[in-house]
């Protein structure tokens, strides 16, 4: 009896074991095709479990060491999935997003075009050969692979954002926004959306639409500094300065080491005519980034505006040292030498101005001034 029981469980326990065997291939696809992150890593660590040398198994041991990091390990078990299994899609897709995070891109549009040839409708290789194009600041060629997957999953989220994006870099704003729109109702939570769709709202100066997606992305992500800069920069061009500087500070408490948003919120304190503050920002600013004209130039506007001159002149003279093509700095320093008389001084730097920018008003209106003195 004890020995027909052990017969029994040695049986049953081997069909478990062949069909876990037999079914690695449903695991895999399995794994794949979820959206849910816990469930893709249970059914891949028992793949790897139960079949560790075979193609699945080795495409779950790269995909493992992709996670954590190690890239160069990662295509080696992708190439010796690939070695066993040569039409084996997702290994090529795989490995070609490795060598695009290695920035072999050349490789990883190989391996993309093998996938195609593979399987041309499916839709994940072009998203992924498309979000290399727009690394690449290649719109066009991205546009056209993401609109390519758009045909084969309408319902992706991911192709919206990214074309989206795309037509953001080509100044293509009212595209943007529908494609950004249209993924935001596939996807709520994807903060990218609203960010990229705050960012075109921005462009096209609809500031209380860009403060309203920044605010969700925020709300997503409410650790990122720069969202709480974004919303600042729409608030102080909306010139409600109070909430910019609100904003501003909640950046440099999550990072404090970044001289773009002291000079920012040195910009609002100066606006609320608090301007030693300002000054104090614009100091931080220089101290972070000593090579930030922008810091020296705003610094040099409030010296300008206590009447400082000598340190507005030394600011200014800076700000040209480091960015000699801004027609403002000239414009402004030509503003401080015309309050001193020194007219020809004034105008040589409103002629300067005015060559960098030859429609300046401001410079061409105080040259005029400077002429008739």
């Amino acid at each position: 009896m004890i020995k027909y029981i052990f017969i029994i469980a040695i049986v049953f326990f081997t069909s478990i074991i062949t069909y876990a065997q037999k079914d690695i291939k449903g695991m895999f696809e399995k794994s794949c095709n979820t959206n849910d992150t816990i469930e893709r890593k249970i059914l891949r660590e028992e793949i790897i479990k139960f079949s560790p040398d075979s193609e699945y198994g080795l495409f779950c041991k790269a995909w493992v060491c992709f996670l954590r990091n190690d890239d160069l390990g990662a295509v080696e078990l992708y190439s010796k999935a690939i070695d066993k299994k040569n039409d084996f899609l997702q290994a090529y897709t795989s490995r070609g997003n490795v060598y695009s995070d290695l920035k072999q891109y050349d490789k990883a549009f190989s391996d993309y075009a093998k996938a195609i040839s593979i399987n041309p409708d499916d839709y994940v290789v072009y998203l992924c050969r498309g979000g290399i194009y727009y690394v690449k600041e290649q719109y066009d060629e991205a546009i056209t692979d993401f609109t390519k997957g758009m045909t084969l999953n309408p319902k992706n989220a991911d192709l919206y954002t990214l074309r989206g994006a795309s037509y953001l870099q080509k100044e293509k704003y009212d595209e943007a926004i529908t494609d950004l729109t249209k993924g935001i109702t596939l996807n709520h939570n994807n903060s990218d959306l609203y960010y990229f769709r705050g960012n075109a709202y921005n462009v096209l100066k609809d500031y209380n639409k860009a403060i309203s997606d920044y605010s969700k992305t925020i709300e997503i992500n409410p650790d990122d500094a720069a969202l709480y800069n974004k919303r600042g920069n729409s608030y102080y061009r909306l010139k409600d300065y109070t909430k910019a500087l609100l904003d501003y500070s909640k950046a440099i408490e999550l990072n404090p080491d970044n001289s773009e948003l002291y000079n920012n919120r040195g910009n609002a304190y100066f606006a609320l005519k608090d301007r030693y503050k300002s000054i104090s920002d614009y100091n931080k600013a220089i101290e972070i980034n000593p090579n930030d004209a922008s810091a020296y130039f705003n610094r040099g506007n409030v010296y300008n505006d206590l009447k400082d001159y000598s340190k507005a002149i030394s600011d200014y003279n800076k700000a040209i040292e480091i960015n000699p093509d801004n027609a403002d700095s000239y414009c402004n320093r030509g503003n401080v030498y015309y309050r001193l008389k020194d007219y020809n001084t004034a105008i040589s730097d409103y002629n300067k101005a005015l060559e960098i920018n030859p429609r300046h008003k401001i410079a061409r209106d105080n040259l005029e001034k400077a002429q008739e003195k």
